[in-house]
């Protein structure tokens, strides 16, 4: 029963590594073309917290005892770095609607509920 909830949390947490690391190379190019370090920044640290992720995923299926802590690191990258990027785009266009704080709200859960679940397992 220990290593279906083991495979359940490192598919969860692959998944949440691989969407957010294909959501930020998926921005680069429009960030490079715009030529504006603030525009790039935040999609490098997701890119970069989507990397921990994945490598939390990877020491959880060899054994660290370490891996809830890269989760959380890989985790907060990537929250913070869509906070970053969430409210840079609504200065932007001058419209705070587009900022959907709920989102954020509901990733940093997901991101929570699985460093919980890396500790457990």
């Amino acid at each position: 029963m220990e290593d279906i909830l083991k495979i359940a949390v490192c598919a969860m947490a692959g998944l949440f590594a691989l969407l957010h690391g294909i959501a930020a190379i998926s921005q680069l190019p429009k960030s490079l073309k715009s030529g504006s370090a603030g525009n790039l920044l935040p999609h490098l640290l997701m890119l970069a917290g989507g990397l921990t992720a994945a490598a939390a995923v990877a020491a959880c299926l060899l054994g660290s005892s370490f891996d809830w802590l890269l989760m959380l690191l890989g985790g907060s990258a990537v929250c913070g770095a869509a906070l970053w990027n969430g409210r840079r785009a609504a200065a932007q266009q001058g419209d705070q609607a587009l900022f959907h704080l709920a989102h954020h709200i509901s990733r940093a859960a997901v991101m929570l509920i699985l460093v919980v679940n890396f500790v457990r397992v």
